[in-house]
């Protein structure tokens, strides 16, 4: 039995050994994985005090770091995609970011124009009406100096028209209840005159039936 003592004793202080390596790496995985420069020295160390080769703990560690480091290769993993998820996300509001900027710019740059144009309608509006109505109050003072408009001060008007930048239609617009209205200031005095032509001649049988016949038909 000594003898099968003394045999063994290598083995055993082996084995032990083995153990004394196996609880120590297991206790550096538990610490922190994957192993930093300084663990994986003092680990390489602690084996070389055991006087362990590497054959011999290879099977140890392929037993406690193997699974080690698969669940670390799936965090790093999921890390990664949840990264990448992150990312595409961040991307997405970025894009969705510049379409609103660029929406809105756009959105800016119609209201702006609209309102560009709508002032020069404005504009256009304004100075139409000015011409027209300079156009209107010279013609109110030629009429009521010229009536009727000889051929003379019709180019006059024609080229004061043209400078206004009127058309014929502004112009006969302009022209027409001017012209209406001065041709019934005309016969009304056309009448006054005539009535009080009559009234100055001695009267007449012609008279006194032309007066009867106004009379009848002006209901006086």
């Amino acid at each position: 039995n000594a003898i099968q003592e003394e045999v063994l004793q290598p083995y055993r202080e082996y084995e032990h050994k083995l153990y004394e390596y196996e609880q120590a790496l297991i206790e550096a995985v538990e610490k922190h994985y994957p192993f930093s420069e300084t663990l994986q020295g003092e680990i390489k160390e602690y084996q070389q005090y055991l006087g362990l080769r590497d054959e011999d703990i290879a099977a140890i560690e392929q037993r406690i770091l193997a699974p080690k480091q698969a669940e670390y290769e799936r965090q790093q993993e999921a890390e990664r995609f949840k990264r990448e998820e992150e990312l595409a996300e961040y991307q997405e509001q970025l894009r969705q970011q510049e379409e609103d900027k660029k929406r809105r710019q756009q959105e800016q740059e119609a209201q702006q124009r609209l309102q560009r144009e709508q002032e020069e309608v404005n504009k256009r509006t304004e100075e139409y009406k000015y011409k027209v109505q300079r156009y209107r109050e010279e013609f109110i003072i030629i009429v009521q100096a010229k009536y009727p408009l000889n051929e003379f001060v019709r180019n006059k008007l024609k080229d004061f028209q043209q400078l206004l930048g009127l058309n014929d239609e502004d112009v006969a617009q302009i022209e027409k209840p001017i012209l209406d209205e001065k041709q019934v200031e005309e016969q009304d005095k056309l009448q006054r005159r005539r009535r009080q032509q009559y009234q100055n001649e001695p009267r007449s049988i012609e008279r006194e039936k032309y007066e009867e016949g106004f009379r009848q038909k002006h209901k006086l």
